[in-house]
């Protein structure tokens, strides 16, 4: 395994007994913790959501949300909308069981995954449709004039 050059962001000096002179550093995207000890070196991955590219657009009749989460399974994403927030949560799996393998370049994120995108325009909660097709959540929200109620949160289902 390849160590990233860590950047420097204020190491965390554990006093534990146990564990004397431990410092904990992170890389520059809070991926790592690397712990450093006189004696060992060890590597422990928190699990930090990845964002998936997203473009959201408006028609004069709709709001069109496209999300790139190739790879990934129907039942392994949710979309809930709350307010006037669609929340996008999910989980993409590294489905290749090879045991021994070397990353020569990894580019693809997997794990857990979320996007929150923040609406201005008024739109139907209930006329709210998604769908999944070629690695591609399309989700399209139809346009009203007037603000409607929305008390609790809705999951939106999918159509294949």
């Amino acid at each position: 395994m390849t160590l990233m050059q860590m950047e420097k962001k204020r190491p965390v000096r554990c006093d534990d007994p146990k564990t004397p002179g431990v410092v904990v550093g992170h890389d520059s995207k809070g991926f790592q913790e690397v712990i450093l000890s006189s004696h060992r070196l060890v590597m422990m991955f928190r699990e930090q959501a990845w964002h998936p590219p997203t473009d959201v657009y408006e028609t004069p009749e709709e709001i069109v949300i496209k999300v790139d989460i190739s790879g990934i399974k129907v039942e392994d994403v949710t979309v809930t909308l709350e307010g006037n927030k669609l929340m996008l949560i999910g989980k993409r799996y590294d489905r290749d069981k090879r045991v021994k393998r070397v990353f020569k370049q990894m580019e693809i994120n997997y794990g857990k995954f979320e996007r929150t995108i923040e609406l201005h325009s008024y739109f139907d909660p209930k006329a709210t449709r998604a769908s999944y097709k070629n690695g591609y959540l399309d989700i399209v929200l139809r346009k009203v004039k007037k603000a409607r109620k929305l008390n609790k949160p809705i999951q939106i289902n999918f159509s294949k």
